[in-house]
């Protein structure tokens, strides 16, 4: 599918999975950020927040630190999901 669609997804997934069972998509998700596309990698970052599991934010950081042409930096950093990372409190 074209990258687009694959971010689309992958937080669309998120979205569409009750609360108490999104943790479970963590292994499906994660690997999406090392994609090639940066519109995929910000799309899983931006699921990996809406799950809100502590354990992913390392993976986060470092695409946000590798990120070269700013776009899933801002993309992230505008997102309320990734609330709790600015102000310094868990994710959980």
């Amino acid at each position: 599918p074209h990258p687009v669609v694959r971010g689309f997804c992958a937080r669309k997934l998120v979205e569409l999975t009750p609360g108490e069972e999104r943790a479970e998509l963590l292994p499906q998700i994660a690997p999406l950020l090392r994609d090639q596309n940066e519109f995929v990698k910000t799309g899983a970052a931006l699921a990996l927040g809406e799950i809100g599991r502590e354990e992913s934010l390392p993976a986060i950081v470092q695409l946000m630190e590798k990120d070269e042409s700013g776009y899933c930096t801002h993309r992230v950093g505008d997102d309320r999901s990734f609330e709790h990372v600015r102000s310094g409190s868990s994710m959980e």
